[in-house]
């Protein structure tokens, strides 16, 4: 199995962004994406995405993110934030919830790489319909939560399976993120 970028162009693209895919293609014969899902949803948090062009046909790409290095849940008052090998925080929850996925996001200089889809993982979630009345006051908030459900979940994943219907691959792909003063080859090897 060949891993790209090696260790020394991985260096080399660390010019041009801190967040650089590190991928390895395998032949996809005997599985697809709904059957790779159901074997990765029992170890976390997970979301599969299904690309879809007009109407039934579906296009070239899905994907499935795993390994969440972060959650969010953000609910009317407080949000619970998670990561492995960490307590859970509970902070409050501002008025504009998505500030908080923007802040996560915010330093990232992701690297493009010539072969890959555009998407290769990040932030990934869902926004509820309450989450209107943070925004626009007009419209009124519902007496009563009837679901539970937080006003925005997000999923902050590095690894992603894609799979490439076109040429019946399957893509392992995880985000190298390189942290401030830290060399490009660590990163390269922690992802690796």
């Amino acid at each position: 199995m060949t891993i790209l970028p090696s260790a020394a162009n991985f260096v080399r693209l660390a010019a041009q962004g801190n967040l650089i895919p590190v991928y390895a293609d395998l032949m996809a014969d005997f599985e697809t994406p709904v059957s790779a899902y159901a074997k990765l949803r029992a170890h976390g948090p997970s979301y599969l995405l299904e690309s879809v062009e007009g109407g039934d046909t579906l296009s070239r790409y899905s994907f499935i993110g795993c390994r969440p290095r972060k959650t969010l849940a953000c609910g009317p008052v407080t949000t619970l934030i998670r990561e492995p090998g960490r307590p859970d925080r509970t902070v409050p929850t501002p008025p504009d919830p998505l500030t908080l996925v923007e802040a996560e996001l915010a330093g990232h200089q992701p690297v493009k790489l010539p072969g890959l889809p555009r998407f290769t993982g990040g932030a990934v979630g869902f926004i509820a319909y309450e989450y209107a009345t943070r925004i626009e006051p007009s419209i009124p908030a519902p007496a009563k939560d009837e679901l539970g459900t937080p006003l925005l979940y997000f999923m902050l994943s590095d690894s992603l399976l894609i799979f490439d219907r076109a040429k019946q691959t399957l893509r392992l792909c995880v985000n190298a993120r390189i942290a401030d003063g830290e060399a490009p080859a660590a990163a390269h090897a922690r992802a690796v």
